[in-house]
């Protein structure tokens, strides 16, 4: 996740948005971890750059933790629509407040 250093700070917000908004829904641990962190987070490229020592390892984490969760969501609900009452609608509404 190096090249998290590369990105301006509002591409890393917006990855921090949906991290955001998948913790949301599927995982309390990366939630409490994006609570605690968020700020220096993002300002620090989720601790690849200078400064973000102190965030980088939750900053994997959430990395990790979020990508495990996002692919579980989608093994678990793979033809499911946002027109049905599933956990698809529950992201998609995540994603209208972010």
């Amino acid at each position: 996740f190096s090249f998290l250093k590369t990105l301006p700070v509002g591409q890393v917000r917006n990855g921090f948005a949906e991290l955001v908004k998948i913790a949301s829904v599927g995982d309390k641990f990366v939630w409490d971890l994006l609570v605690k962190h968020g700020k220096e987070l993002v300002e620090t490229g989720f601790g690849f750059k200078e400064g973000g020592e102190d965030v980088k390892e939750p900053g994997k984490q959430i990395c990790h933790q979020g990508i495990d969760t996002m692919l579980e969501v989608s093994r678990q609900t793979p033809y499911l629509s946002v027109h049905t009452n599933s956990l698809a609608r529950i992201t998609k509404l995540a994603r209208a407040w972010s």
